[in-house]
């Protein structure tokens, strides 16, 4: 599985160690901006299990988002939560 967006000048996401990889340097590093309080997610990663990295706190929703996003096996979805899980 791999996950794939975008954003202009980001500051490093950092990856769990749940096997997920940067997937290649003509991809962006998973990232994230924000944009007027608006946080962007950006970047590519694959491999892993389930928790992809840590939404740092100025990013975190006051519950759980989900978003619907395409890898290399069609449709995923992505949760991101308002805690470090």
């Amino acid at each position: 599985m791999g996950a794939l967006l975008t954003a202009a000048s980001t500051t490093k996401l950092e990856l769990t160690e749940n096997k997920w990889k940067i997937t290649g340097e003509q991809y962006r590093h998973p990232g994230f901006k924000k944009i007027r309080g608006e946080c962007i997610l950006s970047g590519v990663a694959s491999g892993g299990t389930p928790l992809i990295g840590v939404v740092p706190v100025v990013c975190r929703p006051g519950g759980v988002q989900s978003f619907g996003v395409m890898s290399e096996k069609g449709p995923q979805r992505i949760d991101v939560s308002g805690d470090d899980q």
